[in-house]
Order: structure tokens, then C-alpha cells, then sequence
């Protein structure tokens, strides 16, 4: 008569290959860019790291895991030889750091008005 047993195969390895995988979902969903906020409104490097920074500590107050709404890339810009540090947003992180906008201008007012009816 023969035995049967269940062999569980997960193993460390197989644990650290799932975690690429997740972010790599994760990073499907970050379909904005912080160029993106310059198109609403026209901000310095720094301005856009405290709007993001501030949506952030926003996510990070309620217990939201921020990680899957913002991601910090780096981009190595060609013509100059350089490496800049960019943003990819997903729409709702998108959405807190327009919200966190100091000036009201016209384009952030449509914004905030189409944010209104959601």
C-alpha cells in the first residue's frame, strides 16, 4: 500500500521572488509623474518634493502604506550626463499632493472642482 504526503515546497527563494513581482503590479498602477504636476502648476524641484512629502506624512497618518502611491526613480538624463530623482504617482497620491498646493491658480481650480465629483 503506498503512502501520499504533501510536500510543501516554500522556501526563502520563492518568498523573495514574489516581492519583485508585487512591486512590479505595484508600479503598473504609478501611471503619473511629478512632470505632471508642473503641468498644473509650475513648481521648482524642491517645491514638488514637499507636495509629494506632505501627501506622504497624509498616507502615513490614516495607515495607509504610502510605497504603493508614490515611488521615487531616479532617470539618467543623456544630454547632460546626469541623474535626476523623479516621482511616479499613482492617481490617488496624485490627487493628495494637487491637494497640497500652496497658490490657487486656474488649472488647479479645474482640478480641484473635477476632484470635488468623485
Amino acid at each position: 500500500m503506498k503512502n501520499h504526503s504533501i510536500v510543501v515546497y516554500t522556501t526563502e527563494n520563492y518568498l523573495t521572488f514574489l516581492k519583485p513581482l508585487k512591486e512590479a503590479f505595484s508600479f503598473n498602477n504609478l501611471i503619473y509623474s511629478s512632470c505632471d504636476l508642473q503641468t498644473i502648476q509650475p513648481m521648482s524641484a524642491n517645491e514638488i518634493d514637499h507636495v509629494i512629502h506632505s501627501a506622504i506624512a497624509i498616507c502615513q497618518t490614516i495607515g495607509v502604506d504610502s510605497n504603493s502611491h508614490f515611488k521615487k526613480i531616479f532617470v539618467f538624463d543623456l544630454r547632460d550626463k546626469t541623474i535626476k530623482s523623479e516621482w511616479r504617482l499613482s492617481k490617488k497620491g496624485f490627487n493628495l499632493a494637487v491637494m497640497q498646493f500652496q497658490q490657487i491658480s486656474h488649472k488647479n481650480a479645474i482640478w480641484f472642482w473635477q476632484l470635488a465629483n468623485v
